[in-house]
């Protein structure tokens, strides 16, 4: 005879979390229209479990394998981290380490460096290198995104970068995130400020090299901003994502950061990562293409003149003053929209993924070698 003679006296044994499994096992014997409560006991175990999804219903069913995929979480969270990691690692290698050797070796042995290293010309007709330069950097960027094809499969261009969200009545986030892209793009304006050379002409090599050929242009401009886009906000941010929209926006924020290897263009690109990855997911890739293109846009016309340089400046603090005055007033819709993005598997999904040791590792190496980037452009610039 069960020690729970009703069905009443059985739930309310199930409001002790500390009851015992053989307890449970004995209500879930007698008590079938119980079954969706005690897949949710605390202790309830892997094989009460396991019975339950053979025996119940299709509610019983999709209530364990809700119990389930919370409680393994963790361990499929720290597995995503790690093969995130893995592919990171591979692509930084291709497009930062590799893809300017290869790029040199590329250029150095290109007619027209040679031409211009036997004649003293290299500088006076930059568009000659630069156009083999940008082809070269258009290729190797493409070849680290294909890698990605690793982590998520046909996945990455069958959901990760074609599901789109329709804009509706929603036009003003749009407009908020134009301004928010501005926004962080001022931080770095700041920052090149504080550390004093942004008063100067910009280095007519430089400049040459920005904007001499097609090639250069379309790079930074249209088809690096759309490779960018499909690596960390299609395929890193929908690998994540399963572990809630705040985990994955700030993480490939982060990542996207410590790709660009130094700290003053890192920081602003962070807030940029951030406004990116929340179009991307709340509306669809192509949004967030357009912002980074608008972005890469506006860094390559002010980087022409000392004058274009001062008046973009204008434009992006005024924009960042903005921001800081609505996020002060809009205070409540803050915290709704960070509550909304809290992971419904998991409480800590930072704690569980920042903490993977692989994941870890790359991070603190990566900003090393940024503020060793940063302190070596700083004192060249001296």
């Amino acid at each position: 005879m069960s020690n729970y003679p009703t069905v009443e006296y059985g739930a309310g044994a199930l409001y002790d979390p500390n009851l015992p499994p053989a307890e449970l096992a004995v209500i879930a014997t007698w008590y079938p229209q119980l079954w969706p409560w005690i897949v949710n006991h605390p202790n309830a175990y892997p094989q009460l479990l396991d019975w339950l999804a053979a025996v119940g219903d299709e509610s019983v069913r999709r209530a364990v394998a809700a119990r389930r995929a919370i409680t393994e979480a963790p361990q499929r969270l720290r597995q995503a981290m790690t093969r995130l990691t893995g592919v990171f690692v591979g692509g930084i290698a291709i497009m930062q380490i590799v893809g300017p050797i290869v790029m040199v070796l590329a250029v150095m042995l290109d007619p027209a460096f040679i031409n211009g290293a036997l004649t003293g010309d290299i500088l006076e007709s930059p568009d000659q290198l630069t156009n083999s330069l940008g082809g070269w950097m258009i290729l190797l960027a493409a070849g680290g995104g294909a890698l990605y094809l690793v982590l998520r499969g046909r996945r990455l261009v069958t959901t990760d970068i074609t599901t789109t969200i329709p804009v509706g009545d929603r036009w003003n986030l749009l407009g908020l995130a134009i301004i928010a892209t501005l926004a962080a793009q001022g931080v770095g304006h700041l920052l090149s400020l504080l550390l004093g050379d942004y008063g100067q002409a910009p280095d007519p090599s430089e400049v040459g090299l920005l904007t001499g050929s097609i090639g250069m242009v379309a790079y930074v401009c249209l088809f690096g901003p759309i490779i960018e886009e499909v690596v960390f906000r299609g395929a890193i941010l929908r690998h994540l994502a399963p572990f809630g929209a705040n985990f994955a926006i700030v993480t490939q924020a982060l990542l996207f950061s410590l790709y660009h290897m130094n700290w003053n263009q890192g920081v602003f690109t962070f807030f940029l990562g951030l406004v990116f990855g929340y179009v991307a997911l709340r509306f669809s890739l192509k949004w967030s293409v357009a912002l980074h293109v608008l972005n890469n846009v506006l860094a390559t016309l002010g980087a022409v003149t000392s004058l274009s340089r001062w008046v973009l400046s204008g434009v992006t603090w005024a924009a960042l003053i903005a921001v800081l005055v609505l996020l002060w007033v809009k205070a409540p819709a803050r915290k709704q929209l960070v509550a909304e993005g809290r992971s419904p598997l998991i409480t800590r999904p930072f704690a569980t993924g920042w903490k993977n040791g692989f994941f870890l590792t790359v991070v603190i190496i990566l900003f090393a070698v940024s503020g060793m980037v940063s302190g070596m452009a700083l004192l060249s610039a001296m």
